[in-house]
C-alpha cells in the first residue's frame, strides 16, 4: 500500500485467494489503486510485465530448496525491465531464535541463488518491521538485473 501511496503503479500477486482478497480490501480502505492476481509465480507470467521494480517481503525465503530459490530469482529477472531492481526482505540465519518466525537463510544461500541473474547492490543485516519486542532478523537485499552479454 505504501508504494501505491507514493505514486507507484502496484501489481501484487499471491498463490492464496484469501491473501489477495485481504490485500484488495486493505487497498480499498487505504484509498489506493492496486492490481492483484492470484497466481503461482513460479509457473505463471504476471500480467503487465516487464516491471521496473519488484518488492518481495518473505516469498523468496519461503522456498527450502536451492533450485526453487534459483528458479524464483530467474522468474523475477524475467519479469523485470533491463537493469530493473528487486528489493527482497529475507529471513536471516545469523539469529538463533526460539519460537515462530520467518524461514532463515545464510548470505551464501542468497548469493548462490540470485547471482546468475542479478548484481547485488546492497546486502544488509537488519530486522523485519514488527510489533514484537524482538523482531526477527532479516536480510535486506537490493539487487539489479544483470545485462546479458
Amino acid at each position: 500500500m505504501w508504494l501505491a501511496q507514493q505514486g507507484f503503479e502496484v501489481t501484487g500477486t499471491d498463490v492464496s485467494k484469501s491473501a489477495i482478497e485481504m490485500a484488495t480490501k486493505k487497498a480499498s480502505q487505504a484509498d489506493v489503486e492496486c492490481t492483484f492476481h492470484v497466481i503461482d509465480f513460479l509457473e505463471t507470467q504476471v500480467p503487465g510485465a516487464p516491471f521496473g521494480f519488484v518488492c518481495d517481503r518473505g516469498c523468496f525465503h519461503s522456498f527450502d530448496e536451492h533450485e526453487t530459490r534459483k528458479k524464483f530469482a530467474e522468474n523475477v529477472a524475467a519479469h523485470l525491465d533491463k537493469r530493473g531492481l528487486w528489493l527482497s526482505l529475507i529471513g536471516n540465519a545469523d539469529e538463533q531464535r526460539e519460537g515462530p518466525g520467518p524461514p532463515q537463510h545464510t548470505a551464501t544461500d542468497l548469493v548462490t541463488a540470485i547471482e546468475p541473474y542479478f548484481e547485488i547492490l546492497t546486502l544488509e543485516s537488519n530486522h523485519f518491521g514488527s510489533n514484537r519486542p524482538n523482531p526477527p532478523r532479516a536480510w535486506v537485499c537490493l539487487i539489479r538485473k544483470r545485462e546479458r552479454l
